[in-house]
Parts: structure tokens; sequence; C-alpha cells
């Protein structure tokens, strides 16, 4: 047997390992990105709860009977904005052409869970925006929490997968519970 490689078996060893190494280290890097969005995503929706919880600080009414509904929604998309607008493979307020989008732009859910589910889990809705009041029990009483949740589409970085761009999402999740006037008495 000989010890010796031949001439030339290097060089192919090379174009079959090198590519598969480069796809390999691709993928690992979008999956950090991702996960890292993802979570960003996440605490934005959070703060955006809060900001919902806060406009409706000391009232029982949900957010599609208040007068105000177009205001807190404004304050809604701001905040989330800004948490969003430092991380470019968030594509909130642009789509992958570098355009600028507004939230008449997002497919929006006020107080309307089921539907907010379904357009979440559609694939054709690229831009989600879910507001809705859920009510929680807790040790024998009840609270409400402002449920906000969001879904926009992730950057892929060298895209050479043709049609990937417009099936990866980024979903972010958050709830804040709403400050009624006494919550916190807890006796009868």
């Amino acid at each position: 047997m000989n010890k010796f490689r031949k001439k030339g078996q290097i060089f192919i060893e090379y174009l079959i390992v090198l590519p598969l190494m480069i796809i390999s280290l691709w993928l690992i890097l979008q999956l950090i990105i991702y996960v890292y969005a993802n979570n960003q995503v996440d605490h934005a929706a959070d703060a955006g709860a809060s900001i919902v919880a806060e406009e409706l600080r000391g009232t029982t009414a949900t957010l599609d009977t208040m007068s105000n509904k177009a205001e807190i929604i404004d304050d809604l998309y701001v905040r989330l904005n800004q948490s969003l607008n430092n991380n470019g493979f968030v594509l909130f307020n642009k789509d992958y052409d570098g355009n600028n989008l507004t939230l008449d732009n997002f497919n929006k859910y006020i107080e309307d869970e089921a539907n907010c589910q379904s357009a979440l889990q559609d694939v054709n809705n690229t831009r989600t925006l879910c507001v809705f009041t859920k009510s929680v029990t807790v040790n024998g009483r009840n609270h409400e929490q402002m449920i906000v949740r969001v879904k926009v589409p992730f950057m892929i970085i060298g895209n050479f997968v043709p049609g990937l761009k417009d099936k990866v999402f980024l979903y972010g999740n958050g709830a804040t519970t709403k400050d009624i006037s006494g919550r916190f008495q807890y006796y009868n």
C-alpha cells in the first residue's frame, strides 16, 4: 500500500471540504444572528406591552374602546421602532430594498386574539402587530394583562437560497399586567 498521496488528491479533497466548511460557518453565523435578533424583538414586544399598560393604567376598558386608541398604537409603534432600529437584521421599518415603511404596512389586530394567532402563522403576512387584553388568574385573583405580539422579517446575510428571504421571520411576545386601582388589596 502506498503511504503517499497521489498528486492532485489534496486539491480534490479541498474542493469538496472547503465549500462544506464555508456553508457550515454561514449557517452557524445565521443561527447566532437569528437568535440575537429574535431576542431583541421579544424584548421590544415587552417594552411595547408596558407602554400600552401604562396608557391604560387605572381603567378596566379594553384598548378597542378607548377614544385615544390611535395614539396608543402610534406610541407602541414608536417604542418598537426605537428598540429595533439599531439592528439591521430586523426588518421592522424597512423592507429588503431599504425602503421606509410605516405603521400602515403592518397587519394590525387590536383586541382580536384569534385572528392575531392565525395572522402570525400565515406566511403571506410579513409584518403583523397584535395588541390585546388577556385575563389571568393568580392565587384566586383575576388580573388583566396587555399582550403585544410582533412578527417581522429577518434579513439573511448573503442569501443564496432562492425564496428564503420571504420565509424567515422574527417573533416577539410581550406581556405586562395592567395597573388597576385596588389591584394590591389582598383583603375583602
